[in-house]
C-alpha cells in the first residue's frame, strides 16, 4: 500500500432538485475544464463514449474511468488542468473531480463543482502519530453534481480506485462496517457504494 494516498471518501446519491436557468454556466469550458483539449477529445474518440447507446452508460463508462484507470495520488500542484491529470496518470480529489467534470461536459451534461469540511479521521493509518496529531482538524473536499433526467446526482465514489480498495480490503481482511482512515471514509467497509445511481449517505463532518 505505497503511494500518497489520502482524502478519499465513497458515495453516490440522487437530490431531487432543478437545473438553475443558467445551464450554459455548467456546460462551459475553462482554463481547467479545457475539455475542448486535443488529449480529451482523443480519449472520448478510442473510448467511444459517444456512441454508447444510452446516456446512462455514457455517465458510468465515463465515471469508471476516472475512477479506475487514473489511480489515486498526489501531484505536485491541486489546480491542475484535465489533460495534465492525464498525463500525469493520477490524481486526488481535487484532481480526478477535474478530470470527471470535464469528461462530461465533453460527452453532453452539464455538472458542477461541491465542496465540504471533513474529519483529518480519513488520515489515520496514512500519517505516524506525531503527523497526525498535528494536522489540521478538517480537510477541504470536492465532489461533482451531474444534471441527469431533470434532477441533479452527486457523485464522490471516483476518488478512489478499484485496487487500492481491494488491497486495503485485503488488509483488513476480518474487518466490517464503518471504516475510516488509510484515505477512505465508508459506512460498508465489504461493500462500499461506488457505481452511479447508488444511493448514501453523506456526513461531512466524517466524509461518507
Amino acid at each position: 500500500m505505497s503511494g500518497n494516498y489520502s482524502l478519499i471518501y465513497i458515495y453516490c446519491y440522487h437530490k431531487e432538485v432543478q437545473m438553475e436557468s443558467d445551464e450554459q454556466h455548467y456546460t462551459e469550458h475553462t482554463t481547467l475544464l479545457e475539455y475542448t483539449h486535443p488529449t480529451i477529445i482523443a480519449l472520448i474518440q478510442k473510448k467511444g463514449w459517444l456512441s454508447l447507446p444510452t446516456t446512462g452508460e455514457r455517465i458510468a463508462a465515463v465515471y469508471t474511468f476516472v475512477r479506475d484507470e487514473i489511480p489515486f495520488g498526489y501531484g505536485d500542484h491541486f489546480a491542475v488542468p484535465a489533460s495534465r491529470v492525464l498525463e500525469q496518470g493520477m490524481g486526488n480529489c481535487l484532481t480526478k473531480t477535474t478530470l470527471l467534470m470535464a469528461l462530461l461536459r465533453a460527452v453532453g451534461f452539464p455538472c458542477r463543482l461541491r465542496a465540504a469540511m471533513i474529519s483529518k479521521v480519513i488520515h489515520r493509518g496514512l500519517l505516524d502519530d506525531i503527523s497526525f496529531l498535528f494536522s489540521p482538524r478538517h480537510l477541504h473536499h470536492t465532489w461533482v453534481e451531474v444534471y441527469f433526467q431533470g434532477r441533479w446526482i452527486e457523485i464522490g465514489g471516483h476518488i478512489i480506485d478499484r485496487p487500492y480498495l481491494e488491497k486495503l480490503q485485503q488488509k483488513f481482511a476480518n474487518f466490517i462496517g464503518s471504516f475510516y482512515g488509510y484515505g477512505i471514509a465508508v459506512t460498508h467497509f465489504r461493500n462500499p457504494p461506488r457505481s452511479v445511481g447508488g444511493r448514501g449517505n453523506r456526513d461531512p463532518e466524517q466524509g461518507n
